[in-house]
């Protein structure tokens, strides 16, 4: 005799399972007993492989109850509220956090003494510049306060008077980012600047990024080169320095062109991969960094020679650039010249050289820029405010 709750053998008389509680009956009992012993006999007769056994029939599926659909009035109650307020925070969410912001930089502006808003209009892509300058703007208005329109290239270098303090007379300015590598004699930040050189084709950061690409590197690729090239040799490859030698060089003795280079280190990796060799990648980005940062010192004492300069303002993104802050402050010190490379934080683009130089420019009594100025991405760099 078997409980029909837990399933343990009894002997013959239980009313109540002694292990479970549950009262015990007879016939379930004795239907359990009868289907154990048939299952017995089953076992003790022969088997015969050769005779395939008839599969038992599967059960019949049970009938599926059919979902009652749920009306479109419950439908609207439970979830429609949830739909809107999704779609409310997902196009206006980014402006939660950017409102706060907004109203503590409106009050700070109306409780200065010199209220005055700069913004970056030059040299940046379309695109971003339309937000930026719109977002400008709107504080400007909002806060009845003059606005000044900079380029911000120039910011990369007025920057560094937070760290250095302001421009001696005579400053040469070196710019070096992934868009442009220009040599720059500062005679005031706020109201005059003269293009000495600048690059014929691709500026360094744009080299870089090319050659990066080719090495399986993501974007941007300066960092990867330059975490790399402080592990391989220099001299390892022969890594071209465009126009500093020649009738080229003598044409353009202050100008950039590193395409010539980034297509050098290119034809040297193709023709290393047909011959079956492995690409020293730490060696090709240390060849291409001395090179590129050689070029860029020679010509910047050049150009301090020049113009009679014993300071040497370095801006822009490609300035965090190990390789290069090293060049610079070593052929700096052979040729009487100070260097002044900012912080790492404070070389790419950054609020705090448009703050700068919007400084520079209310303190020289240079006019604010109209209310409607216009975008310029392409804003020539001896134009410093519109």
């Amino acid at each position: 005799m078997f409980c029909r709750n837990c399933g343990k053998q009894l002997e013959d008389g239980f009313k109540v399972c002694p292990y479970c509680g549950e009262p015990v009956s007879l016939a379930e009992s004795d239907a359990r007993r009868a289907a154990q012993e048939q299952t017995a006999a089953e076992d003790t007769q022969p088997v015969h492989n050769d005779i395939p056994k008839e599969p038992a029939p599967l059960p019949a599926p049970a009938p599926v109850q059919p979902k009652a659909n749920k009306k479109p009035e419950q439908e609207s109650e439970s979830t429609g509220g949830w739909k809107v307020l999704g779609f409310f925070l997902g196009f206006f969410g980014p402006l939660l956090w950017f409102l706060p912001f907004v109203s503590l930089v409106l009050y700070l502006i109306w409780k200065s003494d010199k209220p005055k808003v700069a913004n970056g209009i030059g040299q940046f892509t379309l695109i971003g510049l339309a937000v930026g300058v719109s977002g400008a703007k709107s504080l400007a208005w909002a806060a009845n306060k003059p606005i000044y329109g900079i380029n911000h290239v120039i910011g990369h270098i007025a920057v560094t008077q937070l760290q250095f303090g302001p421009f001696p007379k005579d400053t040469l300015a070196l710019i070096v980012s992934g868009g442009h590598t220009s040599l720059l004699h500062v005679e005031d930040v706020a109201r005059h600047i003269d293009v000495v050189g600048t690059t014929l084709d691709d500026a360094a950061g744009e080299c870089f990024d090319k050659v990066a690409r080719l090495l399986g590197f993501p974007y941007p690729g300066g960092p990867h080169i330059d975490r790399h090239a402080q592990l391989g040799n220099p001299h390892a490859i022969k890594v071209p320095q465009g126009l500093t030698q020649g009738k080229a060089g003598q044409q353009h003795p202050y100008d950039f062109s590193f395409s010539g280079v980034k297509t050098a280190v290119a034809r040297w990796i193709e023709q290393q991969q047909a011959e079956g060799n492995e690409i020293p990648i730490d060696d090709v980005c240390a060849s291409l960094a001395d090179s590129v940062a050689t070029v860029l010192a020679k010509k910047a004492m050049r150009g301090c020679e020049q113009y009679g300069s014993k300071t040497l303002i370095v801006g822009g993104g490609f300035s965090a650039n190990s390789q290069l802050r090293a060049k610079l402050l070593e052929v700096g010190a052979k040729h009487g010249v100070e260097v002044r490379i900012p912080q790492i934080k404070l070389c790419t683009d950054n609020g705090a050289m448009v703050a700068m130089l919007g400084v520079n420019l209310v303190e020289s009594g240079v006019k604010p820029s109209e209310p409607d100025f216009a975008i310029d991405s392409a804003m020539p760099l001896t134009k410093i405010s519109m």
